[in-house]
Order: structure tokens, then C-alpha cells, then sequence
């Protein structure tokens, strides 16, 4: 008897409401960031690297490339501004057009 009085209040909690703020209506603060990597491993063959900043006003904007095994680097870019949702492009740099850094 004492179990099923407990499962009836488990019920009976886990089925009411949630109080007001708990639902994806709460608003958290906008906590800028920024954050990089890269990867340049010659033995593997694996150079990638990222970057990413988030603005105080809550805009995001980054990218990340890495060189693909046929040699050619892909690069995305990528921003996330006002109500504009997630926005991309990609690009393909081929192979042996790649500017030498000294």
C-alpha cells in the first residue's frame, strides 16, 4: 500500500507544470567568446584549424579548414547574425594554388 501511495505522488509531481521560467522562455546572458586551434601534423598528413568569436550582441562568426587527402584545403565559413539563422559557404582551394608564408 505504502508503494502504490508513493508511485501515485510521483505521478502526481512528475505530471504537473513547471513553474513559470523553467521552460525554454528563460533568458540566459550573452557571454562573449573566442576560441582557436590548429593541427599540423606532417606524419599524418593533418592540417586543420578552427576559430570562432562570439560578439557581445550575440552574433557568431568562424570557420575551419583542413587539407583534404587529393591535397586541394576546404575551407567553411560560417555565421550565425540577428534572426538570420545559420549561414555557410564552403570553399575549395585546389592544390597548387596555395600561396607559400615564409
Amino acid at each position: 500500500m505504502k508503494v502504490l501511495a508513493m508511485l501515485m505522488l510521483a505521478a502526481a509531481v512528475l505530471s504537473s507544470p513547471l513553474p513559470q521560467g523553467t521552460h525554454s522562455d528563460t533568458l540566459y546572458p550573452i557571454i562573449p567568446y573566442e576560441f582557436a586551434f590548429e593541427v599540423a601534423d606532417p606524419p599524418t598528413n593533418n592540417f586543420q584549424n578552427r576559430a570562432e568569436v562570439k560578439l557581445p550582441n550575440g552574433d557568431v562568426f568562424g570557420s575551419w579548414s583542413l587539407l583534404l587527402p587529393d591535397g586541394n584545403i576546404q575551407t567553411v565559413t560560417y555565421n550565425v547574425t540577428g534572426n538570420q539563422g545559420f549561414q555557410y559557404s564552403i570553399a575549395l582551394i585546389p592544390s597548387g594554388q596555395v600561396a607559400a608564408t615564409a
